[in-house]
């Protein structure tokens, strides 16, 4: 049986006064033996007749570029966050009833829970997706979703995977060259953590970056230990990372691990810091590393009580 999908949106309060910018994309190649025939050569009937065939955005686009169509003017609505879930989710009981022809714009937060490939398919001709914060939730995208969802503008990205989600974790790396903030957790394989950081092709400087996997997962990456010292150096000078685990066993700290990170009692405003939370740990220890360029790297091992105090710290609604 198919599920249902549901929408909520918070429109800015006038939206009819928002014009609606989305950036041309450049047109793909066509056969240049097909005939082209410019747009203003038909005549007012015909015009008038391609643009009620259009789905709603392209009805925009022909509107705000042109000006001059004769078609009417779609109802254009502006969403600061929107939430696209299945019917399973108990916090709304019903979607919101838009008219069939408005377009809307989503800008701010895009927060997607338990769809499935195809979901958000029925939303692709009618919105206009510009937002630059994004929240998967338990959710599996086809590849034109993936695109459309985590796209260049993200800058902050917050997803709780499907434990079955194989190398989903570097595919969304590799869409998301300009995000800051990074929240992840998979309950499941995430085989790719090390290659998919240290691959990562990244335009932008990470401000937090917090990751929450299985405790052997975590293990391999500090394994690395340059690899890792030199991921961070390339981040904001006040970047903390939080790799959160599950074990009772204690991480693998190597002799080369500490010649990258060495113990210190210092403390700095800007320091690098790396934490690791193991969430199932029954007291609390603290460790102090520092680069050995002297920039700081706080290690950690805390409790599952203190990692959700940090974890509150990242959450952006």
């Amino acid at each position: 049986m198919d599920q249902k999908v549901i929408a909520r949106y918070e429109f800015v309060k006038k939206p009819e006064d928002v014009d609606c910018y989305r950036p041309l994309e450049p047109l793909p190649e066509i056969n240049s033996n097909v005939p082209k025939i410019p747009f203003f050569s038909l005549d007012n009937l015909l015009q008038r007749q391609f643009y009620s065939l259009c789905h709603p955005i392209l009805r925009h686009d022909l509107f705000f570029y042109l000006r001059k169509t004769t078609g009417v003017k779609c109802p254009t609505y502006v969403s600061n966050k929107t939430w696209i879930n299945n019917q399973n989710d108990t916090f709304w009981d019903d979607s919101e009833e838009l008219d069939p022809t408005a377009v809307v714009e989503i800008r701010d937060l895009l927060s997607i829970r338990e769809l499935v490939a195809g979901d958000l398919t029925k939303y692709l001709s009618n919105h206009m997706f510009h937002h630059n914060r994004v929240k998967i939730i338990l959710s599996d995208l086809d590849p034109e979703e993936m695109e459309i969802v985590c796209n260049p503008n993200v800058t902050a990205f917050d997803c709780v995977a499907h434990a079955t989600q194989k190398g989903i974790f570097t595919a969304y790396l590799e869409r998301l060259p300009n995000v800051n903030t990074f929240l992840y957790r998979m309950y499941g394989d995430v085989s790719d953590l090390s290659s998919g950081l240290f691959n990562w092709k990244q335009s932008s400087k990470l401000k937090q970056l917090c990751i929450t996997c299985g405790h052997r997962y975590v293990n391999n990456l500090i394994q690395s230990p340059e690899l890792l010292f030199n991921f961070m150096k390339r981040q904001e000078e006040s970047f903390y990372m939080m790799l959160g685990y599950w074990s009772d066993e204690n991480l693998q700290i190597s002799e080369e691990f500490l010649k990258y990170f060495s113990d210190t009692n210092e403390r700095a405003n800007n320091e690098r810091r790396l934490i690791f939370m193991n969430i199932i740990a029954n007291s609390d220890s603290t460790r102090n590393f520092k680069l050995k360029d002297l920039q700081l790297i706080i290690y950690h091992i805390i409790s599952k009580m203190s990692f959700d105090l940090y974890l509150e710290r990242f959450k952006y609604h």
